[in-house]
């Protein structure tokens, strides 16, 4: 139990972390585009 609870909060982790790049590429204009 205790690995997989490790191993969801790095998922978390991962998670937010891509989500956050992506929300920002997003809301940043890109110039290829």
């Amino acid at each position: 139990i205790q690995l997989g609870s490790s191993f969801l909060q790095s998922v978390l982790s991962c998670v937010q972390s891509l989500r956050a790049r992506i929300v920002q590429s997003f809301l940043q204009p890109h110039p290829q585009h």
